[in-house]
């Protein structure tokens, strides 16, 4: 197939990097992501390139390639895609919930790669949003809270961790 429409058009015309990306979904959903690494590449490069960062196949792509560094654990690589996923959002309610989502995936990869004052700026973001998205006592801000409360733990600073706990009422201690 895709050899056919690369006979047909170039790899710059929009009907060859939608199939690309396509046939990408298909090997993610056989769980085979990994065998067609480059083609995932190449097909977020060339989406990006040429339809725009905002095109649906660019989502797409953008998606896929996400999944790909998730899998091969390279996080630090797959923060620009969260951030880019971020700036595309549009006002739409639906959009705020992604936003959300995005941010959650966010402070995630910040933590794991040890970025800890950019994981505090992004949770508090969260809370705020989820907040503002959600009811005030939803079980996910604890969650939230409790991921603030470690990081505080980690970087020492006893006096935000204190307020951040007393104020929502949790009996939770630095290790």
């Amino acid at each position: 197939m895709l050899r056919g429409t690369q006979a047909l058009d170039q790899e710059s015309d929009a009907r060859y990097i939608n199939q690309l990306k396509n046939l990408n979904r298909y090997y993610d959903s056989a769980g085979r992501l990994n065998d067609v690494a480059s083609r995932v590449i190449k097909a977020y490069k060339l989406s990006m390139a040429h339809l725009g960062a905002k095109h649906g196949t660019t989502n797409m792509s953008r998606h896929l390639y996400y999944k790909l560094l998730l899998s091969n654990k390279n996080y630090v690589e797959a923060i620009p895609l969260i951030l880019e996923s971020i700036a595309n959002l549009g006002k739409r309610k639906n959009d705020s919930f992604k936003h959300i989502r995005y941010l959650d995936q966010l402070a995630s990869l910040y933590g794991i790669t040890k970025q800890l004052e950019k994981e505090e700026e992004t949770l508090l973001l969260l809370l705020k949003m989820n907040k503002k998205a959600f009811d005030i006592n939803n079980e996910d801000n604890t969650d939230i809270i409790i991921t603030l409360a470690e990081n505080y733990c980690r970087r020492n600073k006893i006096k935000e961790f204190e307020k951040l706990i007393t104020s929502h009422h949790l009996k939770y201690f630095c290790k």
